[in-house]
Order: structure tokens, then C-alpha cells, then sequence
């Protein structure tokens, strides 16, 4: 190769090299926050993470395959932070295989594994009708349901009548609060923190407490719907996952998040 053509090649990956060391280093500026968002979850693994508001996060959005203009910044009860790049919005909410892999530990129409601790009452006929007092529970050994990813986000539906009291779902004796459960039929989302997951703990939280649950269901978010965001883990980058989170930073207890564009780089 001539020395010209080789130096031509220097010059234009250096000035390549300069672009993007600008383009890193330029004024981010604020362009949105979570003020009125009444719900704020994501997926904080990788290859699938993503973020979900009940605020519209479509505008922000790049794309996976190396244009993300914007950054997020997600910040917890106690101030830790991850952050990320935002890219793709999502395909529409959708879910992994049931966890809860026999159908009667669902839906009590037979022979099932809920087992009883403390409860006073305990009928799992039909459905799971329980009546205790505060701290008495029963149980579900983690053998029945299928093995879970920390970091990831999850969902779990159920129909719930109440009588009295206050119900909450746990897992390995409180090692992670995980919802508490609301009359109706209703979903809720959490994030599994990893660590001992034993057995489901379904446990009484005033005295008296009373309540039936049926047709349960426990499956993983695989995608968000299209007004939340994939997020990539760096400048224009194409890698699903989190540019950084900090330790302890509490996924399940997020409490703002701060939305960043480049200004060295298009709308």
C-alpha cells in the first residue's frame, strides 16, 4: 500500500476515533423524569434488559442495532443508580413458560403441594381458603415451580376474594417481599433478587386475616409492551444490557428516573 493511502487511513480513523470521543464526552441534557409515573419496572439482566414506565417511553427510543441518542438514569429508595442507553421500544408485552408447572398448584381442581405451616384454616379443594392470624402461613417448596433468573422480572397473576385482613406472597420466609396481594383477579410485577428461593410463602399479615386464591399464575416478562424501551450498555451500542448498576441497588423499590439526551447527536 503507498505511504499516501496509508496515511489517509490514519488520518480518517484518528478523526473517527476523535468524533466519537466528543460524542462520549458531550453535555448530556435532561429531557424527561418520572414525575406522574404511577408504576416503574424493568428487566435488569443481560442480553434482556428493559425498562417499563407507566409514562410513554417511545419517543425516546433508538434502536439495537446503534443509535441511542438518549440515556437513562433509574435511581432507588436509598439513591443507587443504573444506568443504560435506551434503545428499541418493546414487541408487546410477552411472557416465558408457566412456572408453576403442575396445573392443580395453579388452580386446586386436584391433588396439589400447597402445604400448611401455621394457618388455623387450611382447605386446598377446589381453591386455597386460608384463615390465621399474623405470621401464619403455608407453602409451596420451590421443587414445584421452575427454577428463576436473578435480576429478572416477573409476573404473577391471581384471583383473590377477601374476607379480612391482609395477605402477602414471599419467598423463603420473607428472605424477599414480594407483593401484597389485592382483592380481585390482578397481576403483579417484582424482580427476583436472587439468593435462597426455598419455597412460596403465602403468610397472614393482621389477625384475623381470611381470604380464597385460585388460578394462580407465575411466568417471566421476556419483552415489555411498545411504550417501554430496550436498554443497551453503551453509547450507540448494540448489546442488551446495563451500562452500570450499582451494588445495592434495589430494583423493586425505584423510586425516580432521569432521561438524557446527547446533544452532539440528532433527535
Amino acid at each position: 500500500m503507498p505511504e499516501i493511502e496509508r496515511n489517509e487511513i490514519l488520518r480518517l480513523n484518528l478523526y473517527e476515533i476523535g468524533n466519537l470521543r466528543k460524542i462520549a464526552a458531550a453535555h448530556w441534557t435532561e429531557v424527561k423524569n418520572s414525575v406522574g409515573s404511577t408504576f416503574n419496572r424493568g428487566d435488569f439482566t443481560a442480553l434482556n434488559a428493559f425498562f417499563w414506565s407507566s409514562l410513554d417511553l417511545s419517543p425516546y427510543a433508538g434502536t439495537d442495532l446503534g443509535s441511542t441518542p438518549y440515556r437513562i438514569e433509574v435511581i432507588d429508595g436509598a439513591g443507587k443508580k443504573a444506568t443504560g442507553y435506551l434503545g428499541a421500544v418493546g414487541a408487546g408485552e410477552t411472557l416465558g413458560a408457566e412456572l408453576i408447572t403442575a396445573q392443580a398448584n395453579r388452580d386446586f381442581s386436584g391433588a396439589n403441594s400447597w402445604t400448611n405451616g401455621t394457618f388455623g384454616t387450611f382447605d386446598k379443594v377446589g381453591d386455597l381458603s386460608v384463615t390465621g392470624n399474623d405470621g401464619q402461613f403455608c407453602y409451596l417448596l420451590a421443587g414445584n415451580y421452575s427454577a428463576l433468573t436473578s435480576s429478572a422480572l416477573y409476573k404473577f397473576s391471581y384471583d383473590y376474594t377477601l374476607t379480612s385482613g391482609v395477605f402477602r406472597l414471599n419467598l423463603q420466609n420473607a428472605s424477599q417481599r414480594l407483593f401484597t396481594f389485592t382483592a380481585g383477579s390482578n397481576s403483579d410485577y417484582f424482580v427476583y433478587g436472587g439468593g435462597s428461593n426455598g419455597y412460596l410463602q403465602l403468610i397472614a399479615l393482621r389477625s384475623p386475616s381470611q381470604g380464597d386464591f385460585d388460578n394462580l399464575s407465575w411466568k417471566r416478562v421476556t419483552n415489555p409492551p411498545s411504550t417501554a424501551v430496550h436498554i443497551v450498555s453503551s453509547l450507540n451500542g448494540t448489546v442488551r444490557d446495563w451500562a452500570s448498576i450499582e451494588s445495592g441497588f434495589d430494583p423493586n423499590n425505584i423510586a425516580s428516573w432521569k432521561i438524557y439526551h446527547n446533544d452532539l447527536l440528532p433527535v
